[in-house]
């Protein structure tokens, strides 16, 4: 936006949260029909406070590998009212004894929270994992879980949605984490490269899990990568 007025500059601000805003209403019905549980908040903070409604009545609350739920304070929140917290970002070796009952815990606890790699317009969860602790936490076993969406991760479908995962979310996650992918080096797709992937496993949700309770909260602000 060099060279533009703060008027205009604020005006182009503003008409584009009107699309986002648009774009997330629509995402959350086509939810609905698919029978989740789900809402569209302008503010972050909006869907913190939902959030933390929700995990009142949860004694354990598993955490996937999310920048999204760490942007937010909610496990600051959690953690002060005394809430048995199992985070997968231990800092722990991968795959040690105590980061696998971490992993496994976040299979059966009371509330899971995560969000996703891509979300559909058409109501469609588009998701990669390297291990599949957030994938398999995400469909079954938790008793309630939700899912918070940054505006950033709407897609028109399915094939966009797994592009996006391959050209920006592995990417950048990788090299978050540090993880020695290809895309680490490149920030391009080649899963068919020797290294240490983080798109082991592919999962798409074209409707809620049967036996699972999922809260998905779209939110109008850029969250996560």
């Amino acid at each position: 936006m060099e060279g533009m007025s703060s008027v205009h500059r604020e005006k182009a601000i503003e008409v584009a949260k009107w699309r986002w805003e648009q774009m997330g209403r629509r995402a959350v019905l086509a939810l609905k029909k698919k029978g989740y549980n789900a809402e569209f908040f302008l503010t972050a903070k909006e869907a913190e406070r939902k959030t933390l409604d929700l995990a009142a009545s949860a004694e354990s609350i598993g955490v996937g590998g999310s920048i999204t739920i760490r942007q937010l304070n909610i496990l600051d929140n959690l953690k002060e009212q005394g809430k048995s917290i199992f985070d997968i970002w231990t800092g722990l070796k991968p795959g040690c004894e105590e980061d696998m009952r971490i992993k496994r815990a976040t299979l059966t606890c009371d509330l899971f929270l995560a969000s996703v790699n891509a979300l559909t317009l058409k109501g469609e969860i588009v998701d990669m994992d390297g291990a599949g602790n957030r994938t398999n936490a995400t469909t079954f076993g938790p008793k309630k879980v939700v899912l918070l969406v940054g505006i950033n991760k709407l897609v028109k479908d399915i094939d966009e949605g797994l592009r996006r995962i391959q050209e920006v979310a592995a990417p950048l996650n990788c090299r978050r984490g540090s993880f020695k992918s290809p895309c680490y080096e490149t920030g391009i797709c080649a899963s068919s490269a020797p290294g240490e992937h983080v798109c082991c496993i592919t999962l798409i949700l074209n409707r809620k899990p049967r036996l699972t309770d999922i809260s998905v909260f779209v939110i109008g602000e850029v969250l996560g990568l």
